[in-house]
């Protein structure tokens, strides 16, 4: 998809990541106040599947963009939270989870 964007002279690409790739793995968050874009999550092959994936695929798009000359431009959004319909009947993810827990109180 991203040689695609490249080749087609797409000016931006969004990529929708994770806060999953940027703050697990740490093992005193309250001497690190602050992530940023040079932060990754520690994966030691402990993570679960979801955030391991989650991390590999934005350093991909990052290798990516480089690899590319930098000729497009490129945001990541990491959300923390996601809210909307559930495509399955498994609601077993920490979002679904919260608002279950919100709303039985």
């Amino acid at each position: 998809m991203f040689n695609a964007a490249a080749a087609s002279n797409v000016k931006k690409i969004v990529v929708t990541s994770s806060a999953y790739s940027i703050y697990l793995g740490y093992t005193d968050y309250a001497a690190k106040s602050h992530f940023d874009e040079k932060d990754w999550s520690i994966d030691e092959g402990n993570l679960e599947f979801y955030a391991q994936s989650k991390v590999r695929a934005e350093k991909r798009a990052w290798e990516l963009y480089k690899e590319n000359g930098k000729k497009m431009k490129m945001t990541v959004i990491n959300p923390s939270f996601i809210m909307g319909a559930n495509l399955t009947s498994n609601c077993s993810y920490e979002s679904a989870n919260y608002i279950r827990d919100v709303m039985n109180g």
